[in-house]
């Protein structure tokens, strides 16, 4: 949500922001043009206040909200598959990038982990990282099943993924990675965020520009 979607929805009474936040929610299991998703959200709210203002009930002009929005999306655009493959590499980056600092901070704090931490150095064995690139990976997908599942029991749904990471989490000790050469690894922390920052920040740009590209392209053929 965009910080101007942020301050409208300020103006929106509190009941009625949690059924604009509940459908926002939905919606953004759809994987919709990120333009058309900007744009219906700010719809969504003005058309809150609209009911407000006229004293009209919000929520029952909405009704059902998953009815509602699967409703509302079948005429809006989805992402482009250049759109799909830059938003998940933004996320894996996004934790891969996050993984190591995490793993540096619990160095100093956790003495029988199989890492070490100097300064703004961090010492880690090659295999340690594979294993734990996995988990991280498994996290990324993890919460796209637990978005996706967001109108199921959120206890069952939280609790199936918890349940995975931990098992996971053990399971990468067992993992036939033996033939990785052991070789302990000197990672600059300050140098690993700046590197992951900029590459995250580039992605988000392209994927904008490309949702922007899309969303022009798809309304130029609707209206020839």
């Amino acid at each position: 949500m965009t910080s101007e979607q942020k301050k409208a929805l300020k103006r929106v009474s509190k009941p009625n922001r949690k059924i604009i936040l509940k459908m926002q929610r939905n919606l953004s299991t759809y994987d919709l043009n990120e333009m058309e998703y900007e744009q219906t959200i700010s719809d969504i709210i003005g058309m809150a206040l609209e009911y407000e203002e006229r004293g009209e009930s919000f929520g029952e002009a909405i009704g059902d909200c998953a009815m509602f929005c699967r409703e509302l999306v079948t005429n809006l655009p989805f992402q482009s598959k250049g759109e799909r493959v830059l938003d998940c590499s933004r996320w894996v980056f996004g934790f891969v990038g996050l993984f190591v600092p995490v793993v540096w901070i619990l160095s100093f704090f956790i003495s029988y982990m199989p890492t070490s931490s100097r300064s703004v150095y961090l010492y880690a064995t090659t295999v340690f990282l594979v294993k734990y690139l996995i988990v991280t990976c498994v996290v990324v997908y993890g919460l796209f099943f637990v978005r996706r599942s967001v109108y199921h029991s959120q206890p069952l749904v939280w609790t199936l993924y918890f349940i995975s990471l931990l098992f996971t989490y053990f399971a990468v000790d067992f993992l036939p990675i033996d033939h990785i050469p052991e070789v302990t690894v000197r990672i600059n922390i300050i140098l690993w965020c700046i590197a992951f920052s900029a590459v995250i920040a580039a992605l988000t740009v392209a994927k904008r520009m490309i949702a922007r590209k899309y969303a022009n392209r798809k309304k130029h053929t609707e209206r020839n």
